[in-house]
Order: C-alpha cells, then structure tokens, then sequence
C-alpha cells in the first residue's frame, strides 16, 4: 500500500474483467472514494481509458482529508451486467 500526503493527486486505477476473465470495456464507469470509515468523500463517472479494460482517475485529496486507509471503488456497466472493482488503494499521511 503506498502512502500519500493530504493534498496529493492520486491516480486510481481499475482493470475490468468479464466473467471468462477476459478485459472488457465497460459503456459506462461510475465510483466513488472511500475515506476510513467507508464514508464517501468523492464520487465521479467516467475514467480515462488506458486500453482495453485498462482505466485511471486522478483524485485531487485536500489537506483536510481525514488521514487513514482510504478505497478506491469503480464500477462499469457492460451489456446487462454490473462489474464492480474494490481496492484498498492508498493511505493518506
């Protein structure tokens, strides 16, 4: 896990996969940043697309972000199915 300073720009990344474990791209990625206490402290749609099923976002933290493990949680719609990548992602120090 790698630490950040409140205040950094962190880039969040999320790889997507369907159920065969091939990479997909979803038509529509919406998620969210979770502080400590699973309380929500950014919410966003879209990702820049990195490749096929690749994607990333840039997160501006302020230095009034709680310090703590925080989660990075991106979620992509791809035909009917909903895909939904979960990671402990950083800790801000």
């Amino acid at each position: 896990m790698k630490d950040y300073t409140r205040g950094d720009t962190i880039w969040c990344k999320a790889t997507f996969r369907d159920e065969d474990d091939l990479l997909i791209d979803p038509s529509s990625i919406w998620g969210a940043i979770y502080d400590s206490s699973s309380t929500v402290v950014n919410s966003f749609t879209g990702m820049t697309k990195v490749s096929t099923g690749q994607y990333k976002y840039a997160w501006q933290s302020s230095r009034g972000s709680a310090s703590g493990v925080a989660a990075f949680e991106a979620n992509g719609t791809a035909g009917a199915k909903v895909y939904v990548r979960r990671e402990i992602l950083f800790k801000l120090v």
